[in-house]
């Protein structure tokens, strides 16, 4: 196990995160499962938001935190700039890399999608390599089958587009 070839965890690890219901039953999860597979003490600390939001930007809280996001439009760049770009309102994580902030501001100048695609693909290489979140929920899309629909399809955000589903008879 890679765990117990590493050099653990010493002390307490702290877990921050909003005062809503269905966070606290998966965060209590994952702080019993890391209690349990590697004997480390966690102790969850709820937040109101906007101490959870003052917290975050002061860099002060001193362990795991969730945060979400949701994209405001379908492009590589709705993700890593907001979450992991320099400047106002950005470094939603707080990892910060000249490297990467190189690379996203050259995508973003790209002069076609393609170039930029390219560029922002090497940014999240570049993300991967250090691992600076570690994911713990994703997004699920519910569905279901009927001979009598067809052309279902889902938009970018995961949501059904309902003008392009048929019904038959």
């Amino acid at each position: 196990m890679l765990y117990d070839a590493s050099p653990g965890i010493e002390g307490k690890v702290d877990i921050w995160h909003l005062e809503a219901g269905s966070t606290t039953v998966y965060l209590t999860a994952v702080a019993k499962s890391w209690r349990d597979a590697f004997g480390i003490e966690v102790e969850l600390h709820v937040l109101g938001w906007a101490d959870y939001l003052q917290r975050r930007n002061d860099r002060t809280l001193n362990g795991p935190f969730p945060l979400g996001w949701a994209m405001d439009y379908a492009s590589a760049e709705n993700f890593l700039t907001p979450l992991y770009g320099e400047g106002p309102g950005e470094e939603n994580y707080g990892y910060l890399d000249d490297g990467l902030n190189t690379l996203m501001a050259a995508a973003a100048s790209a002069t076609t999608v393609g170039a930029g695609l390219e560029l922002y693909t090497q940014a999240e290489q570049l993300i991967l390599e250090d691992m600076p979140v570690i994911p713990i929920t994703f997004g699920r899309t519910v569905g279901g089958y009927s001979e009598r629909v067809a052309d279902v399809s889902l938009d970018p955000y995961d949501r059904l587009d309902f003008t392009k589903v048929t019904i038959s008879s």
